[in-house]
């Protein structure tokens, strides 16, 4: 009788697991008739069975130590990652002479001999995080370790399974799914406060959880090392921002020529969230993937945030390569509700001269109000930011690069380098660079804060801000939000996400119209005077090269001539519109004098440097030629 394909495939299945045992074990004894398949001599059974496992074998190798180190092993691996870094831990034991396998050697580094290890007792606070992100992330505990700093994951997961796992067994509440076990009743008015409680705590700031969490598991790979390089800056600044299919790199001088991620990679990033949601109004998201992992994330009240302004946070911090980052309603209100949050009363603030208005009033009529006090500097006074942070506790230092109008330039990397040294945190409002033209994150700023209202939503259409840093700092910030408000809206985010599928095209062509203008501008007998980081005229143009791939679409320019011929020649341009903005799809022309600064008068205005034949033109995504032709007539029209 035929044997059935059932029986085949068992019999198959018996002899593999047949022979993979008598590979492994030696008490086992097969017939001559049925020795191993991989036991001849031109198989190695423990290469074999380790395919089988999917684990290499290295920590068998021979005269490998195992078991307990010793005190002068741990000498020589602190010794050695100290003056070294760990860099690859295969290879890390043979350069510093240890008989261990590299896994040991991580392991050990990693739970123990870490001088940042934080041991003893967990927090209310960081118990409350761990069952929030074991919700989330189940036994993923290298993940939950990147919420808790100076944990460790094997003392996380010691602990969930000691105490928190126990905990909420007691409570009645299943451990792996973290919902209510069906017919268990509390048996006490207690638990089932705690209970309460419990739930009120794992659902109130889940969403940012959810974001965050995720942004966790995938960040090993969107996050990039950021190294100077010793490739020049090309000479064609137009083509300085790459396109889409190459990646982004950041142009200085160092030890790594490591690459960031290509700006499409935002097109389709982390839009797939969790939907079974409380939530006022209905979010423009996408509703699709999200049901097979069976979580569900509570959004009980607007102002703390909404599936869409979570997909946009994610986006952001992808491109700017940031830990974390936090929307608002606008990027005034991500600058004063980052100032408030991080600087304390009668603290001290250093800013630059050149900056938006509206930042200055803030913080040199409002916040006095609060005993803070301000120094402002030049933007390329480094000795007046040193002589501050040595003489004042200062909290912050804030500047926009480039700034607004002049666009100057800070030179991010040096002004992190000293205000780190006095514990001074570093801001860099990076609104008129964009995150594809710039990334100060990788240049040592601790924060970075953008009006998305500009290039990032690009349309003219919407307004909004976020903050942009680690999650610890970005955190302390969002708990102020939450009581402050300024929450930006679903449609709003909605917006932004839109605009920024097309964002890597608007900028490459606002930097190359931008950049050929400024050329055409300065050297036009009717313009007086041009500020563009990308001219070699510029005082800061060797930061620029040094820090920037593209200079971005606003010039500023002074006419030859006074307020009336300046205004002349703003009447006679046919293409741009006349506001008080910049970063769009249009192309936008401001005369400060009578716009931004119209309610001060000619010497309060020069304090800041404005004349009245000053000029911003934001260049938008029009054909290159038909605006050239348009400011060339206006120029001949005055």
């Amino acid at each position: 009788m035929p044997i059935h394909v059932k029986d085949q495939e068992k019999g198959r299945l018996q002899n593999l697991n047949r022979d993979i045992f008598c590979c492994v074990s030696p008490s086992y004894k097969s017939e001559p008739s049925q020795k191993s398949r991989f036991c001849g001599s031109s198989c190695s059974c423990n290469d074999y069975l380790w395919q089988i496992m999917g684990r290499s074998p290295c920590c068998d190798k021979d005269g490998l130590k195992k078991g307990p180190w010793t005190p002068a092993e741990d000498q020589k691996l602190l010794a050695y990652i100290e003056e070294h870094g760990h860099g690859s831990w295969r290879s890390l034991p043979e350069k510093a002479g240890l008989q261990r396998c590299g896994k040991s050697c991580r392991l050990r580094w990693t739970n123990y001999l870490r001088p940042d290890i934080k041991r003893g007792k967990f927090t209310v606070q960081e118990e409350q995080t761990i069952i929030q992100l074991h919700a989330l992330l189940g036994n993923r505990w290298s993940a939950i370790a990147t919420h808790l700093p100076k944990r460790t994951d094997n003392e996380i997961k010691n602990y969930w399974n000691t105490h928190l796992k126990k905990r909420l067994v007691k409570m009645g509440i299943d451990p792996v799914t973290h919902k209510h076990k069906n017919g268990t009743l509390l048996s006490s008015t207690g638990q089932s406060k705690n209970l309460a409680t419990l739930s009120h705590m794992a659902q109130w700031e889940s969403a940012r959880l959810e974001a965050e969490a995720r942004l966790a598991r995938e960040s090993k790979l969107l996050h990039v090392q950021h190294h100077r390089n010793n490739k020049p800056a090309a000479p064609d600044y137009c083509l300085a921002h790459k396109s889409s299919s190459t990646n982004w790199t950041k142009p200085n001088q160092g030890n790594g020529d490591q690459q960031l991620e290509s700006p499409t990679s935002t097109v389709t990033f982390s839009e797939n969230l969790p939907l079974m949601i409380m939530h006022l109004g209905i979010p423009m998201e996408n509703r699709n993937s999200r049901v097979a992992e069976k979580r569900s994330v509570s959004f009980e009240y607007g102002r703390y945030g909404n599936p869409t302004t979570i997909v946009l946070e994610e986006k952001i911090s992808a491109l700017e390569g940031a830990e974390s980052t936090l929307v608002m309603a606008s990027g005034m209100c991500a600058s004063t509700v980052m100032l408030l949050a991080l600087v304390p009363a009668a603290g001290h603030i250093v800013t630059t001269t050149d900056c938006y208005r509206k930042t200055r009033i803030f913080m040199e009529n409002f916040l006095p109000k609060m005993g803070i006090t301000v120094t402002v500097i030049d933007p390329a006074d480094i000795a007046g930011l040193e002589a501050a942070v040595n003489k004042y506790q200062v909290s912050l230092f804030f500047t926009e690069s480039p700034t607004n109008p002049f666009l100057r330039c800070v030179d991010i990397e040096l002004v992190s380098e000293i205000c780190h040294k006095r514990g001074t945190l570093v801001c860099i409002d990076g609104t008129f660079a964009t995150p594809l033209n710039q990334k100060a994150l990788a240049f040592g700023a601790d924060l970075v804060v953008h009006s998305l209202t500009k290039y990032i939503g690009g349309h003219n259409d919407v307004l909004g801000g976020c903050i942009c840093g680690p999650l610890k700092i970005v955190s302390e910030i969002r708990n102020l939000h939450h009581v402050l408000g300024g929450t930006l809206n679903p449609n709003a985010a909605y917006l932004m996400i839109r605009g920024m599928k097309t964002m890597h095209l608007r900028v490459q062509q606002q930097n190359s119209t931008a950049s050929r203008m400024a050329e055409i501008l300065e050297a036009h007998p009717k313009v007086s005077h041009v500020y563009y980081p990308g001219l070699a005229s510029h005082p800061e143009h060797h930061i620029a090269k040094r820090q920037m791939t593209g200079f971005g679409g606003v010039v500023s320019f002074e006419i030859d001539g006074d307020i009336e011929r300046t205004i002349k020649f703003v009447d006679s341009l046919k293409i741009p519109y006349i506001a008080p903005s910049f970063g769009g799809c249009e192309s936008i022309v401001d005369q400060p004098a009578i716009m931004s600064y119209w309610d001060l008068t000619q010497e309060e205005r020069l304090k800041y440097g404005i004349k009245d034949n000053l000029v911003r033109f934001s260049f938008g995504v029009e054909d290159f030629e038909d605006v050239k032709a348009d400011v060339l007539q206006a120029l001949e029209a005055i």
